[in-house]
């Protein structure tokens, strides 16, 4: 999604618990290694979208973590949360 949404102009930034995923991406785009159960938010966004993070995610304990986590990386209400099955 984010080399989408850089082709349309906007300005995409990712995150990847993966260094070795990250090494791998050759656009425009900032990618930065994290982890999302133990990082706390570095930046605020006012889209953000998912596309295989939630799918991994078994336990209802770490859903609530996820979602905690995106909630504290939008800038406000009026901010959206996309995932993409």
């Amino acid at each position: 999604m984010a080399f989408i949404l850089d082709d349309l102009g906007f300005e995409a930034s990712g995150i990847d618990i993966s260094n070795v995923a990250i090494t791998q991406v050759n656009k425009n785009i900032k990618f930065d290694v994290g982890d999302l159960f133990k990082d706390k938010p570095s930046k605020k966004y006012d889209f953000i979208s998912d596309s295989s993070c939630l799918n991994c995610i078994f336990f209802d304990e770490e859903r609530t973590d996820f979602y905690s986590y995106v909630r504290a990386s939008l800038n406000s209400s009026d901010s959206s949360f996309f995932f993409i099955q």
